[in-house]
């Protein structure tokens, strides 16, 4: 059993979005007084909502029962954030959209890093996100996020009205060229192997006679692949992972050199 007290709506979610369990949500009674009954055993994520405004974020692990746990309640907060190269100088400023994705059950959020490499995304609803960057040009790619010592790029991170400033840290990348045989204003897909169900994919148009030359591609070894009638981001589902995993090409990409590519001719995903 877990009670306290409280106003306002309250719900449970597993911790950092690790697994689809939530316990149904419950509200408060006239005395304020609220309690969650049979819990699993496990970390967990209470979150409050008070009319869609004040919002409460607690971490519980659930071992025993536990009683007159509190909830500190708050509004929307400010992100900001700035943007470095990795060895700490002056990043180029060509704009990064900024996506957080929330672990925890909120709406997510986005934001653009403006001419000087300034980040400001307001109305964030507290919680667990990852993060994701995407420079809109130029020669580099975004090595990580961070949020104090957490990458959230790799790993939910905490994001509250106490969070340090987000730090997009850069690195230049390797570049890609090539073409695509009867590419003709066709798209390039050009997926990391570890790519899985709901993954962020970024597309390339293709230029005259399916030519394509990218930059600022992070290190590692990808699935290369034209397709048609898609638009950036692209969110790969479980058909569209089987696609590019069967037709696609395989391409190492290495930091600071160029990797030459002929693909076949665009495809459909599902």
């Amino acid at each position: 059993m877990l009670s306290l007290a409280g106003t306002t709506m309250f719900r449970l979610n597993s911790s950092a979005g690790v697994s689809p369990a939530r316990e149904p949500d419950v509200s408060s009674g006239k005395d304020g007084a609220f309690e969650f009954s049979s819990v699993r055993e496990g970390d967990w994520i209470l979150r409050a909502e008070a009319e869609n405004i004040d919002r409460g974020v607690a971490f519980v692990g659930v071992r025993k029962d536990i009683d007159d746990v509190r909830i500190h309640l708050e509004g929307p907060v400010e992100i900001l954030g700035t943007v470095v190269r990795s060895d700490g100088s002056t990043a180029p400023m060509n704009g990064i959209n900024v996506m957080l994705t929330p672990m925890d059950g909120v709406r997510g959020a986005t934001g653009n890093t403006d001419k000087v490499g300034a980040l400001r995304i307001e109305d964030v609803s507290p919680g667990h996100y990852r993060i994701t960057a995407i420079p809109r040009s130029g020669g580099y790619y975004v090595a990580s996020v961070m949020v104090g010592d957490v990458d959230a790029m790799r790993q939910p991170a905490l994001l509250s009205d106490s969070s340090p400033p987000l730090r997009i840290v850069l690195k230049a990348g390797g570049r890609l060229s090539g073409n695509v045989e009867k590419g003709e204003d066709s798209k390039l897909l050009l997926v990391p192997q570890t790519v899985s169900p709901g993954d962020i994919v970024q597309v390339y148009p293709c230029g005259a006679g399916g030519n394509f030359e990218l930059t600022g591609i992070a290190p590692g070894d990808y699935y290369a692949i034209a397709v048609a009638h898609f638009d950036p981001p692209f969110k790969a589902g479980f058909e569209g992972v089987r696609t590019i995993m069967r037709d696609a090409t395989p391409v190492r990409i290495d930091e600071g050199a160029l990797t030459s590519v002929h693909l076949k001719a665009p495809v459909d995903l599902p």
